[in-house]
């Protein structure tokens, strides 16, 4: 392996063509940040994987040895306009948007050729990749612990994010970072200048990328050290098989979306059989009850034992919950339709959240609002929403029961959908509670512990909306709710 002081002489090397990540496209500006062979390869295996949380470690794996990676990632539209906190969130997020954002379209070959990259790009790219290494090194070396150490890291590789979106964009404008990068960049290039005391990894970072070095110099592969420079060229080298990536996450996609309709299909007809159930039991059911209800009132109303009076409230009591439950399935038999007007989505959720927040705070449990104060203008129905809400916190306080966390994420794509995630650190979901979650009665609690109502409910109510609602979990590992809705509501 060459030293730092060899590689002054070895300027002209000739690097393996690089592939492109997809486009990242903002006011009328692409971007095209390469993707290496040995990343490309890491993310074919952490992706075909089933486990959640094990892809989720293999993608901070990746990114940790991937700067211009962590950049499209934190700076993907669809991701939460905010710096990220470090490398587990960026591949949290990969690992639960990932099949839908690794698709490449013909339009990113056409844009890679148009962008027409200097002779030297891909060496240049290499020389990127060393000095963010480098300012990592620097950086988890002035820093104890491994968890700043991986904040530091992420802060280190986005410290050069600017520069490789000027240098993978097209066309080449004076605004060219304005129009394509997030708010919070300019802002976080800012605080490298000034770094807070408080944030210690920040602080590391900003005495690592010394800012006052000339470009030339910064752009220098000799001026990084041997071992970054070995992460550089790690990063660049050849690896076979990388070049199926496109082809296998665009079939996994088109998979998963054949299991969600087959799930749908198969819920709906669940459904059909409940209404069937529902008619029924209404017609021939609510009768006797009415009767048993009568006859338990009137003899309550003459007997004085107290034993009798308390055996004969039962019966009222349990009638009436009977009642209850026949009034639940005529509703999935003939759902009311939702009252469609705007209304802002950040606004209920918050309401919600104050309304829940004393149930929350009785277990010790953490319930943790979306980012941001923006508004979200939608077209649904605000008391369905309301309902659909509340039924997901109540559903995950109860399944965590004390201490942890709730965290609601609320986000708006470039598109016409809104998407929000509920995120609860509880014991996770079985393979039964995951195949009949969404059926009614169903519920995976003690028996008489609730109707098995709450999220049926939640189903319905996105449908009504033709929205899509599903789920990730595993046993101790948490569950997390993912509802989509059309911004311009059902058509």
């Amino acid at each position: 392996m060459p030293n730092a002081g060899d590689r002054t002489e070895q300027q002209d090397l000739t690097y393996h063509p690089m592939q492109r990540l997809p486009c990242l496209t903002a006011g009328g500006v692409t971007c095209l940040l390469p993707l290496s062979d040995r990343s490309a390869a890491a993310l074919l295996s952490a992706f075909i994987g089933e486990d959640s949380s094990a892809r989720a470690r293999a993608l901070e794996a990746v990114l940790a040895e991937d700067p211009p990676l962590t950049v499209w990632c934190a700076v993907h539209p669809r991701r939460p306009k905010a710096l990220p906190r470090d490398l587990r969130e960026l591949a949290e997020w990969l690992a639960a948007q990932g099949l839908t954002v690794l698709q490449w379209s013909p339009e990113d070959a056409v844009v890679t050729s148009e962008l027409q990259p200097s002779p030297d790009w891909e060496s240049r790219c290499v020389e990127r990749t060393a000095r963010a290494f480098a300012w990592a090194e620097r950086a988890e070396q002035l820093l104890n612990g491994a968890e700043l150490c991986g904040r530091a890291r992420l802060l280190a590789f986005l410290g050069g994010a600017i520069e490789w979106l000027l240098a993978s964009s097209t066309p080449r404008i004076n605004d060219l970072i304005e129009r394509l990068a997030p708010v919070w960049l300019a802002e976080f290039a800012a605080m490298l200048r000034h770094p807070p005391a408080e944030d210690a990894a920040m602080v590391a970072v900003a005495q690592s990328v010394a800012p006052s070095e000339t470009v030339a110099a910064q752009t220098a592969l000799h001026e990084s050290p041997a071992s970054a420079i070995m992460h550089a060229e790690r990063w660049a080298e050849p690896w076979p098989g990388s070049g199926a990536l496109p082809r296998v996450m665009s079939q996994m996609a088109r998979l998963a979306t054949f299991e969600q309709d087959f799930e749908t299909t198969l819920r709906r007809e669940k459904l059909a059989s409940l209404q069937k159930l529902a008619y029924g039991a209404s017609h021939e059911i609510n009768n006797p009850l009415a009767n048993i209800a009568t006859r338990a009132q009137t003899l309550l109303q003459e007997e004085t034992d107290p034993e009798r009076r308390r055996a004969l409230a039962t019966i009222n009591d349990q009638a009436f919950r009977a009642f209850e439950m026949i009034a639940n399935m005529m509703l999935f038999a003939k759902p009311p339709q939702p009252n469609l007007a705007e209304m802002d989505l950040r606004h209920v959720i918050d309401r919600v959240i104050l309304e829940m927040t004393p149930n929350a705070e009785l277990q010790g449990t953490r319930l943790l609002s979306p980012p941001g104060n923006e508004p979200i203008s939608i077209r649904a129905d605000a008391t369905q929403m309301a309902v659909l809400l509340r039924a997901l916190l109540r559903n995950a306080l109860e399944a965590i029961e004390g201490g942890g966390e709730v965290e609601i994420a609320l986000r708006q794509d470039e598109g016409e959908q809104v998407h929000i995630r509920v995120r609860d650190t509880g014991p996770g979901l079985g393979e039964e509670a995951r195949r009949h979650l969404f059926d009614p009665f169903y519920s995976g609690r003690e028996a008489g512990r609730g109707l098995g109502f709450g999220l049926s409910w939640c189903w319905t109510i996105v449908e009504l909306h033709q929205g899509q609602i599903a789920f990730e979990s595993a046993p101790g590992e948490g569950t997390t709710f993912v509802i989509t809705l059309p911004t311009a509501g059902p058509r």
